[in-house]
């Protein structure tokens, strides 16, 4: 906590008037503490050297002799090495110690132990401490991201497993050692997309970490500081001029929209591009439209959510090591083992009134989200086994669930980034050919997060007698 807070007393005080001896009493107290773990590495030293010897009285004694010890370096040793270094205080013994144990290390830490080679100039060693980070570094091409996969999904138990302090600091160095790389900009989108679409960043001293490292990579690049005049083309044709400044960064017009009536029939082309300045241009774009397809296919980007129905029947199936049996008053009893069989059903494919069927819904989410609703239409001639909404499993996750009339209507309060699935029951009724509408996962106050299934086309025959087969 002392190195945290002398390090924001160090930023504050390239601005502001910090308190004399306020920052110099967290230097000296840290520096005594590093000083201290210093030695005890170095009784490590030592610890390694006496478990060479043999076994015996000479080794037994010296190993009781050379008190406490430590082995290796640890995360708040770098942390402590990195804002003393930042204070202009070097401890070249714990230099090395660190960069030695740089294996051992949490992926933070390692991060901070590169810029700290990076600032002393020590190339060589900072090009060895660069691929062992890289090694975590994930892409999303579709959402333009980049982050990194921490080990263990993260020490979110200690203070060094946050996952967006961890892609913050990669963020600082990565804006300091190689700020036009495109992994540097693909990371600070990262840090935006995980708080405006989902979880806030998990604690105050993360959104620290983030506005700072924010500020870093906007210093290194210059971004939002160049005035800019861009123009929009619609078919070769001047449709809109954007200009932006450092004083309406955030205010001024930034879309251009257009109607369904506006937009004719063929391939358009819309182009951006630089009238005025040297800003980068960023640009996005958002469709809303109502489709005639038949059947609708999937969509969606961020989140997305396939659908697949599969029928559920109990058989009870014989071997030769089961024999029917007679009861006391001679009646003949089968014998034999109960299995559940779950056949996938494929698009159009007929099913008997009465067959279970099962709704198994695959959610896949880039991001870490927050409350999401996931509706699904029933096929007319289904109706829902449940009858009860509330709270409940929904196979691998739990949530709220909501039965209507003509959807079944799932709340998840968050989904952090991976994939999951979603289930549940319906019965077959009314026999007929129907169309299940696509499934659709939106975030409830993130629109722009959507995403729906493929549309599933069944048919329900009447009842046909079954010998063995009977509906679970």
């Amino acid at each position: 906590m002392t190195a945290h807070v002398a390090h924001g007393l160090k930023i504050a005080s390239n601005t502001v008037n910090v308190p004399e001896g306020m920052l110099s009493g967290a230097v000296r107290w840290l520096k005594n503490y590093q000083e201290r773990q210093t030695a005890l590495l170095e009784q490590g030293d030592k610890f390694r050297k006496l478990e060479q010897l043999p076994d015996g009285p000479e080794k037994k004694e010296a190993l009781r002799k050379l008190g406490n010890y430590r082995l290796t370096a640890s995360a708040t040793d770098t942390l402590v090495y990195s804002v003393l270094a930042e204070c202009g205080v070097k401890n070249l013994p714990m230099e090395r110690y660190l960069f030695r144990d740089r294996l051992e290390l949490p992926v933070i830490s390692q991060i901070q132990l590169a810029e700290i080679l990076l600032d002393a100039h020590r190339m060589d060693d900072f090009n060895k401490v660069m691929p062992v980070i890289s090694q975590f570094l994930q892409q999303d091409d579709s959402l333009q991201t980049a982050w990194l996969r921490l080990p263990n999904a993260g020490y979110w138990w200690r203070w060094y497993g946050s996952s967006a302090a961890t892609q913050a600091a990669y963020l600082k160095l990565m804006s300091k050692s190689a700020p036009g790389n495109p992994v540097t900009a693909r990371l600070a989108k990262w840090l935006l997309d995980n708080r405006a679409n989902g979880s806030y960043w998990d604690s105050t001293k993360d959104t620290a970490d983030c506005l700072e490292a924010l500020s870093a990579y906007l210093l290194q690049t210059r971004e939002g500081m160049e005035d800019m005049e861009a123009e929009i083309l619609y078919d070769g044709v001047p449709v809109k001029t954007v200009s932006c400044t450092k004083e309406t960064l955030f205010t001024f017009d930034n879309a251009f929209r257009m109607s369904g009536k506006a937009l004719a029939d063929g391939s358009h082309v819309i182009t951006i591009r630089r009238k005025k300045g040297s800003g980068n241009i960023y640009a996005n774009s958002t469709l809303s439209y109502f489709s005639l397809e038949d059947p609708i296919p999937a969509a969606g980007n961020a989140v997305t959510v396939e659908r697949s129905y599969y029928r559920i029947r109990k058989e009870t199936v014989k071997n030769g090591s089961v024999k029917d049996t007679q009861t006391d008053a001679g009646e003949l009893v089968s014998q034999g083992r109960d299995l559940t069989r779950r056949t996938l059903l494929k698009n159009g494919d007929v099913i008997a009134s009465g067959d279970i069927i099962e709704v198994v819904m695959t959610v896949k989410t880039k991001n870490d989200v927050e409350y999401l609703m996931l509706q699904d239409p029933k096929p007319a001639g289904c109706e829902s086994r449940e009858t009860a909404s509330g709270y409940a499993r929904l196979g691998t996750v739990f949530g709220y669930r909501e039965i209507g009339d003509e959807e079944i209507c799932l709340f998840l309060s968050s989904l952090p980034m991976g994939q999951y699935q979603i289930s549940h029951r319906l019965r077959a009724e009314r026999p007929g050919r129907f169309s299940a509408l696509p499934a659709v996962i939106e975030a409830m106050y993130a629109p722009e997060l959507r995403g729906n299934s493929r549309e599933h086309k069944i048919g329900i025959s009447m009842p046909v007698e079954q010998n063995n087969d009977q509906p679970q």
